[in-house]
């Protein structure tokens, strides 16, 4: 094997990014115009929701795969609207990060709006051939570790 790519590998791989870059453009621009959330605080908001609305900031950096920096400045922003609160009961990453009833609503209009703009550009370009092929394939790196509650690590 060389140490460059081969002419298919290189046309597979910028199709690839080609197709993923224009699908996240597209559900991210669903969700900027026809909601009130961006595709940062829905991935922040979705990630809180599936830890029951509760969970330690260090965790949701962790599973996100942000720096603390950005997702220190992401929350901070989200606060300020009102979406999410940081309680005081720790300090930096051991931080709880709760979704508030207004961020709450807010992510249950956009849920909607996400999952057509998914359906549009995403899922309606697969054949099943494809959709079968991308557990398959996306399966080594998904992470398995699911986000635990503040709650529950205590």
């Amino acid at each position: 094997m060389t140490d460059s790519l081969t002419t298919e590998e290189l046309r597979l791989w910028r199709d690839f990014l080609q197709w993923t870059e224009q699908t996240m453009t597209a559900v991210g621009a669903d969700l900027a115009s026809n909601s009130s959330m961006s595709v940062s605080d829905f991935e922040v908001a979705v990630r809180v929701q599936e830890a029951g609305g509760v969970v330690l900031q260090r965790v949701l950096g962790e599973h996100l795969g942000w720096s603390a920096s950005r997702l220190s400045h992401q929350l901070r922003r989200m606060e300020k609207r009102g979406l999410l609160t940081r309680p005081k009961s720790g300090h930096g990453r051991s931080m709880q990060v709760v979704l508030t009833a207004s961020g709450r609503a807010e992510l249950d209009s956009a849920l909607a709006v996400h999952a057509r703009s998914v359906r549009e550009h995403f899922l309606s370009t697969l054949g099943s051939s494809t959709a079968d092929i991308i557990p398959r394939a996306t399966s080594p790196v998904r992470c398995p570790k699911r986000i635990q509650t503040a709650r529950a690590r205590g």
